[in-house]
């Protein structure tokens, strides 16, 4: 939730850059008192069993926290293809 007075422009990147992860929109403007949705799409089909790490960088014009970073951790086991853990430590509000 924007809840500044003004818009909040903001962009979203992974770091190191992650393949399996893809982060729609990237980019946007939330407008004051809304919110705006983010998916993340997560593809193991060519990783291997093990664990991955990356980060989301949430930039933005916001004066206070032009930077927020999430840690992510997707976790690929051998046991059944279709069996994927993703951990995402914190939803982030603002």
């Amino acid at each position: 939730m924007n809840d500044g007075g003004s818009d909040l422009v903001w962009q979203i990147t992974t770091v190191p850059t992650a393949t399996w992860l893809v982060v729609e929109p990237a980019n946007g403007s939330t407008l004051s008192g809304e919110a705006s949705q983010v998916i993340l799409i997560f593809d193991a089909t060519i990783l291997e069993a093990g664990i991955y790490t990356t980060t989301l960088e949430i930039t933005s014009n916001d004066p206070d926290e032009a930077l927020i970073v999430v840690p992510v951790q997707l976790t690929v086991v051998a046991i059944g293809k279709d069996v994927i853990l993703v951990t995402l430590p914190f939803v982030v509000k603002h």
